[in-house]
């Protein structure tokens, strides 16, 4: 079930269209997002209404909560301004050929976190310099950065979530670290909780994740193929002559 918290601050959000206030909003409420669908949210809006964290358990629906705010933001950008999409993630870092050369390097010569980290500091330099409206994604950009690393990394965020350069109408951040979430709640980001824990994000912070069972290990990739079930039934429902559908 889709929830929101802090309403106030969320509806002083929403006059500004193409931030991730609105498409969020847009997507919590869609049928893949919204109440009773394959990827529950928790909506917590923050004082920094273009900065938001997405975080949750494995195989909750994270990224396909990215993939749709990407998509929804770039229909909301033909209304408007034409807005960039710069999304640095697993995708792109699963993929071959020359691009993905060029923004990850070579794994096989340098260490994952090294790369992982060299990888959002070119992100963060990067908006800075654009001179066109943008949204910055970072999906999991502490892959292979030890504890001591994912602490800075949050500080980083947090310092650049607090001088966001006027261009860059949405930094969002999906991660599975508290160190990286805990300085940019501070900082007053807003946030997304995906999939089945959805306890607030202070919670979270203060508290971990949910234990889990060996048991528990096992089971996740049964219940990834499930939710991946589900999430295409819902996709088919929707297109399906005479339906109705909600974004994305």
């Amino acid at each position: 079930m889709v929830r929101h918290t802090n309403m106030d601050v969320f509806n002083r959000m929403n006059d500004k269209t193409v931030t991730p206030a609105h498409v969020v909003q847009t997507a919590a409420e869609s049928y893949l997002f919204g109440p009773d669908t394959p990827c529950p949210v928790l909506v917590e809006p923050g004082v920094l209404d273009r900065v938001w964290i997405v975080s949750g358990e494995n195989a909750g629906g994270k990224s396909l909560f990215c993939r749709a705010l990407q998509s929804l933001a770039r229909k909301e950008g033909d209304k408007a301004d034409k807005i960039e999409i710069m999304r640095v993630g697993m995708e792109a870092r699963t993929t071959s050929g020359i691009q993905r050369a060029l923004m990850f390097g070579d794994e096989q010569t340098d260490s994952t976190g090294k790369i992982s980290i060299s990888c959002l500091l070119a992100g963060i330099n990067t908006a800075r310099k654009r001179e066109n409206p943008h949204w910055l994604i970072l999906d999991e950009p502490d892959i292979g950065v030890g504890e001591g690393y994912r602490h800075a990394i949050g500080e980083l965020f947090a310092k650049f979530a607090l001088d966001l350069p006027e261009l860059t109408l949405g930094f969002i951040v999906v991660t599975h670290s508290r160190e990286i979430a805990s300085p940019m709640v501070a900082a007053g980001a807003s946030s997304v909780r995906v999939g089945d824990d959805l306890r607030p994000v202070a919670e979270w912070i203060a508290n971990g994740d949910l234990p889990k069972t060996v048991a528990d290990l096992e089971a996740l990739a049964g219940r990834s193929t499930h939710r991946f079930r589900a999430v295409n039934q819902a996709m088919r429902e929707a297109s399906a002559p005479g339906q109705g559908t909600r974004a994305p």
